[in-house]
């Protein structure tokens, strides 16, 4: 059952977890070309039996089986589509740490660790990741349950940090990371956080103004220690809006080798309604199928 404290989180998320944008009609032709032959299953209306205008005049894309418009295609930044999974999955995530420990018997607090570099481009990919396998196996060693979520932002001079969430028994107090070795590269910081889902909502909302300074292959955020529950309530959040409308969070969807959503409940494969119609620099085009669009 989705609480009421997901709303915040919810609505965004049922406007789209790509931030997709109506794209110019100017260059349907261009991106729409390898689909110039696709034509819709359904029967053709008596008012479509005219002549073919192929690419003619009106935007979109006219089959040249029929004389009915394929749908303008949409255009998916893919920098900010990043950033906005980035911000409703770090929330979402947080929600679910504090759900699955309020049915518990102890009492927590969250521990805000800022990690920083001391070098512009000292950042690897494995320093998030060997960081916080340090943190797991500290855990393990005093029967905590690690739960966590981070995220990563770039500061006014261009190096990348992160912000990691650790919930703990209270009366347990993380060790510096950099006093332990376990975080070579800066400084670490270790604050107590009085509001979780408020203090990663500001760090998750920055990098939308220069979404393309981070350095190339990195990860901008994570989360573990979930609930399997909470896990598939996560999955579902994430999933596209179209997803959503058929799935429960029952039906377990995951995306299926090969394209499409697989609902590991029953097995089912959900083909997409969508159609990749071109890359850009900056993200790609899509178009609905025709079969979807009546």
């Amino acid at each position: 059952m989705i609480s009421e404290s997901n709303q915040a989180v919810s609505v965004p998320m049922r406007e789209g977890c790509a931030h997709v944008e109506k794209y110019s009609t100017k260059n349907t032709k261009k991106f729409l070309e390898p689909y110039k032959n696709i034509h819709s299953t359904h029967k053709k209306s008596d008012k479509s039996e005219q002549k073919n205008t192929d690419f003619a005049g009106e935007p979109g894309l006219v089959s040249s089986s029929t004389s009915g418009t394929l749908p303008e295609p949409f255009f998916i930044d893919r920098h900010k589509s990043r950033l906005r999974k980035l911000k409703y999955s770090v929330l979402t995530s947080a929600r679910l740490h504090i759900e699955d420990l309020s049915m518990g018997s102890y009492r927590y607090r969250v521990a805000m660790l800022t990690l920083t570099y001391k070098d512009l481009d000292a950042w690897q990919p494995r320093h998030i990741s060997d960081l916080l396998s340090y943190v797991r196996k500290w855990c393990k060693r005093r029967n905590i349950d690690f739960r966590y979520v981070w995220v990563g932002e770039l500061q006014k001079r261009g190096a990348l940090h992160y912000h990691v969430l650790i919930w703990l028994p209270k009366g347990v107090t993380l060790p510096k990371p950099d006093k332990q070795g376990w975080w070579k590269h800066g400084l670490t910081k270790i604050e107590w956080a009085r509001n979780a889902i408020g203090y990663i909502a500001k760090y998750a909302s920055k990098g939308e103004d220069n979404p393309d300074k981070f350095p190339k292959g990195v990860r901008i955020y994570g989360c573990g220690g979930l609930s399997e529950n909470a896990r598939n309530e996560r999955c579902w959040w994430s999933m596209p809006n179209w997803v959503r409308e058929i799935a429960t969070i029952e039906d377990r969807p995951r995306r299926a080798i090969g394209g499409g959503i697989l609902l590991k409940s029953t097995g089912e494969i959900l083909e997409s309604p969508w159609l990749f119609a071109g890359f850009s620099a900056k993200g790609a085009y899509i178009i609905k199928k025709p079969e979807f669009t009546h």
